[in-house]
């Protein structure tokens, strides 16, 4: 069954979102809306395709490239399902990688990443890293592993004021201060930015009001999307 098909046969089972308010630009459906999400509920998941906010951003900065893909080779952490599809269809030499075991093809960890220097021309870490405590080493590996000219596309949840507590270590008083019970900080977009440039990239930032009104409201575009550049 193809693609299409399996999405057309997902769609009819859910008659709650027909309709032509909301747009999914990565699966290219219309709905009446999208379905509800997240801890404090949202109106967010795409009903076929199970984009989030962030993933259509992200994938309006993606698309341009595809036909320039070809012996690209793109480092892809904690790799989400229809951002996976969209490589795994390109000519690109894609790599999936998780620091846990049997979540992507390669268990590798953000801050010791196994892979010569300049050897990608692409990361992509989403809403990754949060998880890290020592992201300043992060931030330096993603720099060495990318090529001269290269782009992490990067973003995480972040807030108006940043705090850090690394005393704070269970996993319920994370959920309590973090809000989630893996996450070791709350960024803001500046501290973010800050680590970043630290690391020597230079930083341009994709906020969702860059783009029209409707257009906005419609794919339920969410999160900073930050291009590091070497």
């Amino acid at each position: 069954m193809s693609l299409t098909a399996q999405y057309l046969f997902k769609l009819f089972k859910m008659p709650d979102f027909f309709g032509v308010n909301r747009y999914c630009n990565i699966c290219g459906f219309r709905f009446a809306k999208f379905a509800t999400t997240g801890l404090i509920p949202r109106e967010a998941r795409c009903p076929v395709c199970e984009s989030l906010e962030r993933h259509r951003h992200l994938y309006i900065h993606l698309l341009p490239l595809l036909p320039f893909l070809k012996g690209k080779r793109v480092l892809h952490f904690a790799p989400e399902k229809i951002i996976k599809d969209f490589f795994t269809h390109s000519d690109a030499e894609y790599f999936d990688v998780d620091i846990e075991k049997g979540r992507a093809s390669y268990q590798i960890d953000i801050t010791r990443i196994d892979f010569e220097d300049n050897f990608f021309d692409y990361c992509i870490a989403i809403h990754v890293l949060e998880h890290i405590v020592d992201d300043a080493k992060a931030f330096s590996e993603l720099y060495r592993v990318l090529k001269p000219g290269g782009t992490a596309f990067l973003a995480v949840p972040a807030e108006r004021k940043a705090f850090e507590d690394y005393s704070v270590v269970a996993p319920i008083d994370r959920l309590k201060t973090f809000g989630q019970g893996d996450h070791v900080r709350i960024y803001s977009q500046d501290l973010f930015e800050e680590r970043i440039l630290a690391a020597g990239f230079t930083v341009q930032t994709s906020t969702p009001s860059a783009f029209p009104d409707e257009m906005r409201e419609a794919c339920k575009l969410g999160d900073v999307i930050t291009l590091a550049k070497k």
